[in-house]
């Protein structure tokens, strides 16, 4: 629990990597990493970006209400995955692809929507695409691609904006975005909750 900071006290330390694209960084990826010799995670790990009690259980209160408050149905059973666009960079042309690959390992009986930014004629239609699909209801809804603190794509075809603004139609999501730009943890002024 709490963020990464390294001058604080009673929180999980943090171990530091250098990124070519962003510096110092932390990597928590070392404490998942518990049985053999390889880099890939042997269990799921987590923060919990608090530093009082009172947020911590503010934090709990929403986990809670999104556990038992949600309306049981369809929207369970969906999944939306979310592709940025290369831009013109070849190597970037390959997050509908991996998409498309993480889709695939979506169990039996799971729904998944595919929006590509580069299958849209604007920005704006892409924008639409993902809200519709959210207030239709999905279990996750997942991004791969470019991304801000408070955005995903250069063009902004979602803003955290997009969504305070928005009514709860009674439809819940978790978002799993894939960014090198997402973990900023280590920053507490820029902590959301």
């Amino acid at each position: 629990m709490g963020d990464c900071a390294n001058n604080r006290t009673g929180v999980i330390p943090s171990y530091y990597i250098y990124d070519s694209l962003s510096g110092v960084i932390p990597a928590d990826n070392w404490f998942t990493c518990v049985s053999g010799s390889d880099a890939v995670p042997d269990i799921s790990f987590g923060r919990i970006p608090a530093d009082t009690e009172t947020e911590v259980t503010n934090y709990i209160n929403k986990i809670d209400a999104y556990l038992t408050l949600a309306p049981q149905g369809q929207w369970e059973r969906r999944m939306i995955f979310v592709a940025d666009n290369s831009e013109g960079i070849p190597e970037d042309s390959i997050f509908p692809q991996y998409n498309s690959e993480l889709a695939d390992l979506v169990p039996l009986g799971y729904s998944h929507n595919m929006i590509n930014l580069e299958d849209y004629p604007d920005t704006n239609s892409c924008t639409n695409a993902v809200i519709n699909s959210i207030d239709q209801g999905a279990l996750i809804t997942e991004y791969l691609g470019h991304g801000g603190t408070w955005t995903w794509a250069s063009e902004m075809i979602l803003a955290d904006s997009d969504l305070i603004a928005r009514t709860d139609a009674g439809s819940r999501t978790a978002f799993i975005t894939f960014t090198h730009a997402r973990i900023f943890t280590a920053i507490p002024a820029l902590k959301q909750c």
